[in-house]
């Protein structure tokens, strides 16, 4: 399993990073799809970072204690399609 971010349960304004590899500044559309540890599924309307990254920042809600599975979707004029699957890994806080 590859972690691509550990955090806090109910973390607001964290910025999670997605490094696609390749220049992605043409995207049209960027997506984060998760699944959350309770099996809960969506997506996260994301943006262009620093030319290889897709970011989105959380809100209330967004991360919850366990194991989220995240992949990247985007459209671009000369591609469309889907990276691979990373994990998040969410801890409990103490209060």
């Amino acid at each position: 399993m590859t972690t691509t971010y550990q955090g806090m349960e109910n973390d607001i304004g964290t910025n999670v990073l997605y490094n696609v590899q390749e220049d992605i500044s043409d995207a049209t559309l960027v997506k984060i799809i998760y699944e959350k540890p309770d099996g809960t599924t969506g997506e996260w309307v994301a943006s262009v970072w620093n030319t290889l990254f897709a970011k989105y920042t959380t809100i209330a809600g967004d991360l919850q204690v366990g194991i989220t599975s995240i992949q990247v979707y985007l459209e671009s004029p000369t591609w469309t399609g889907t990276s691979t699957v990373q994990k998040i890994s969410v801890l409990e806080n103490l209060t």
